[in-house]
């Protein structure tokens, strides 16, 4: 079976993974940062740190920290950074496990697994997170999902 370090690959090209979603999430993103440390009004030391995506006004989402506790300033650029990173647009994988003849839950890859999950191209570690068995007389159904995220 594929894989990329000994990990499995799941993806919508090689048939085992169904229902799959790639989603650019961009509902968090901050992309300028102002970190306000020691002081008070005009006295108070503020710093920013800013992606490229803030260039244009109109793009901007801003976010205030409270670093009041920094004592210098470049712990206190540190910390907006920080945030910056923290704050970055991130990009989502999901879908549905599909057992092949190659690969096999039970014996390829388990609940809690991490594996990577590859659609349209992109790849990212994930997790299997959510394994569902159900028997009805002698017909065994599962229904083995997987999800991982990172941030852009």
């Amino acid at each position: 079976f594929p894989s990329h370090d000994n990990k499995l690959v799941l993806s919508d090209r090689n048939g085992s993974l169904s229902d799959a979603t790639l989603t650019y999430d961009y509902s968090e993103e901050r992309n300028f940062v102002y970190a306000g440390g020691r002081g008070e009004g005009l006295d108070r030391n503020i710093v920013t740190a800013y992606s490229s995506s803030a260039s244009d006004l109109a793009g901007r989402r801003e976010l205030f920290i409270d670093a009041r506790n920094t004592d210098t300033t470049s712990a206190l650029e540190a910390e907006a950074r920080s945030a910056l990173n923290q704050y970055r647009p991130r990009v989502i994988i999901e879908g549905v496990v599909v057992d092949t003849r190659n690969i096999q839950y039970g014996r390829d890859y388990y609940y809690g697994d991490v594996v990577i999950g590859s659609v349209l191209g992109v790849e990212m570690d994930c997790h299997i997170n959510a394994v569902d068995i159900s028997v009805v007389g002698s017909t065994e159904t599962k229904t083995i999902s997987l999800r991982g995220e990172t941030n852009v």
